[in-house]
């Protein structure tokens, strides 16, 4: 019996199939690009979600695809993945996808509905720093959004502390002088 559990990659989806967000840890997705395109292609046309009355978009739904278990969710605009080998434990997939979810839901401040491309984008650092947290070459470290979010949240919250921006004031600085 295994008790490390291994991710194959994480995936966000628009609601038009186009990637948002992606991080594999194996081989055969990681190598090529065009063989990833493909993979999420073809994953958005199995698990797309047409306007089904009904539908709850706040349960993880499984699947199988291409010999690897997936579990996933959608909302508005659009859907996340967690991704492995056929016989990983769905529960703990979901507890996965439940926990990076939940934390980013809290990390950009909206309800679960209102986490649109635009706002995924615009945190792109977040989704690093969440899959960086919560996984480490694949094998999921932490499935508490609690944890997660005490050690993510103080990286999230003072961005003008950032590097990035202190490059941007020196370089308003600079213009203003020039």
């Amino acid at each position: 019996m295994e008790f490390i559990h291994k991710m194959t990659g994480i995936v966000l989806l628009d609601n038009e199939g186009k990637r948002i967000f992606a991080k594999y840890w194996t081989p055969e997705l990681a190598a090529s690009q065009k063989k990833q395109a493909s993979f999420e292609k073809q994953l958005y046309s199995k698990t797309k979600v047409k306007e089904i009355v009904g539908y709850d978009t706040d349960e993880a739904d499984i699947t199988v695809f291409d010999n690897y278990t997936v579990v996933y969710r959608c909302n508005a605009e659009s859907y996340y993945y967690m991704i492995s080998e056929k016989e990983e434990n769905e529960v703990v997939l979901s507890m996965a996808l439940d926990c990076f979810y939940t934390s980013l839901v809290t990390l950009i401040g909206g309800a679960s509905d209102d986490i649109d491309k635009r706002a995924l984008l615009e945190s792109f650092e977040l989704l690093v720093l969440l899959t960086d947290e919560m996984f480490d070459d694949g094998i999921i470290m932490e499935i508490n959004s609690d944890c997660v979010l005490t050690e993510v949240k103080p990286h999230a919250r003072d961005l003008s502390d950032s590097p990035l921006s202190s490059l941007k004031t020196v370089r308003s600085l600079i213009k203003q002088h020039l």
